[in-house]
């Protein structure tokens, strides 16, 4: 249950100290609620690394809720993180990455300086949509929902957010998940672990690298899992969570050659809050 926190943390904080790295960690504020959980995280917030928010609940329907709703989920979470670390996040990733227009108006209103959600990946949509079809055919519900498919044609760089997802505006800031440029796959630790366990892991990485390093911008994206493997007690979760299978070492070590080559690459490392406020002032 808190394997994230207890286990996946640590490591995660030996390889920014090793990188001399700042992120920022989108933070789901029930989590908070335990002693324990803000203990752990008490490191990151004295080494300057950004608090951010992930809501409160990490209801994957949230954009469906009614307003009022889902702004006293989204300030619940920020007030909890405020109090507890002593950070008021002003980033906001939504579960599952689905926005919608009243969503994006309620985060405005909220006061956050920008959002992390928009995630237009192809085969992440369709995967989705494949499972939920499969789970429906054998009786089984999910607390995942799909979004509009609309989200495929959204800017691949950071912009204002117009008409949700999908036009440029003059809205909150939008700090999109970056994508490979011809098969638009998603560039985050779920992807760099999976080829980690593969043959030739290097020589996968450094293709993997070459799909980014033509965008201005790259947002790398770990989820704490990504620092787990099956021997954390998690052998319950390898048909579920296909990474577990791949020992952490491995994983840690390909992350530290996406590190090392985006910045052979000339790119330099932030924060998300950092990147926003640089490249839409």
């Amino acid at each position: 249950m808190h394997a994230v926190y207890e286990v996946a943390l640590p490591r995660l904080l030996a390889f920014l100290q090793a990188f001399d790295l700042l992120c920022p960690l989108f933070l789901i504020g029930r989590d908070l609620e335990r002693p324990v959980t803000r203990e752990m995280l008490q490191p990151f917030v004295s080494r300057g690394d950004e608090m951010a928010n992930h809501s409160f609940s990490h209801a994957y329907d949230l954009s469906r809720w009614s307003s009022p709703r889902r702004t006293s989920d989204l300030m619940r979470a920020t007030e909890l993180i405020d109090r507890t670390l002593g950070y008021r996040p002003v980033g906001f990733r939504a579960p599952g990455y689905v926005l919608s227009q009243s969503f994006a108006d309620d985060l405005a209103w909220a006061g956050f300086e920008y959002d992390s959600s928009v995630f237009a990946c192809p085969s992440y949509y369709l995967l989705k949509l494949g499972v939920l079809a499969a789970q429906g055919l054998v009786g089984r519900r999910s607390a995942s929902i799909v979004g509009g498919g609309r989200v495929l044609l959204a800017p691949q760089e950071p912009y204002r957010l117009g008409e949700v997802y999908y036009r440029r505006g003059g809205g909150l800031r939008e700090v999109p998940i970056t994508l490979t440029r011809r098969l638009r796959a998603p560039f985050f630790g779920s992807s760099v672990a999976l080829l980690a366990g593969g043959p030739a892991p290097r020589r996968a990485v450094r293709r993997f690298i070459r799909g980014v390093t033509h965008r201005d911008v790259v947002n790398f994206e770990l989820h704490g899992i990504d620092f787990l493997d099956a021997r954390d007690r998690l052998e319950v979760l390898k048909g579920i969570q296909p990474g577990l299978e791949i020992r952490w070492e491995a994983k840690a070590a390909a992350f530290a050659q996406v590190v090392t080559s985006l910045r052979e690459a000339g790119y330099s490392w932030m924060t998300t809050r950092e990147l926003a406020s640089r490249v839409l002032p």
